[in-house]
């Protein structure tokens, strides 16, 4: 089963700033879409374009997006993930990261969940 850390993910250094993933359909296929964001803006917004790594027991995806730009998705356990980018490079990578907490259920999301999931069939 694939992993895509579903939902929104507050950052642990700044509570006021959020990492957001859900699905858009991108040629008729369903496809993660990542949002950066604080609670009144959406900073960024780009979908997946492909996986560039991936390793299952190390629980990390690298991930080239629509905005050319990588980003890397390190699973920390069920509750935090570090994501690194989005970055011009795979080499810059390391250099922009962030630890985020999933948030629990019931939390005041910072933007609607009716925009994670954007169906237009």
């Amino acid at each position: 089963m694939e992993t895509w850390w579903q939902g929104h993910w507050e950052n642990v250094d700044d509570s006021t700033f959020f990492f957001s993933v859900g699905f858009r359909p991108v040629n008729e296929i369903m496809t993660p879409q990542f949002f950066t964001s604080s609670r009144d803006t959406i900073y960024t917004n780009f979908y997946l374009f492909s996986t560039v790594e991936s390793n299952h027991r190390k629980r990390f995806k690298v991930l080239a997006t629509s905005e050319d730009t990588y980003l890397k998705i390190q699973e920390i356990d069920e509750e935090y993930i570090i994501v690194y980018g989005p970055a011009g490079t795979i080499n810059e990578l390391e250099s922009k990261k962030a630890e985020y907490k999933k948030l629990p259920f019931g939390a005041t999301p910072p933007f609607p969940d009716s925009v994670l999931i954007v169906n237009n069939w």
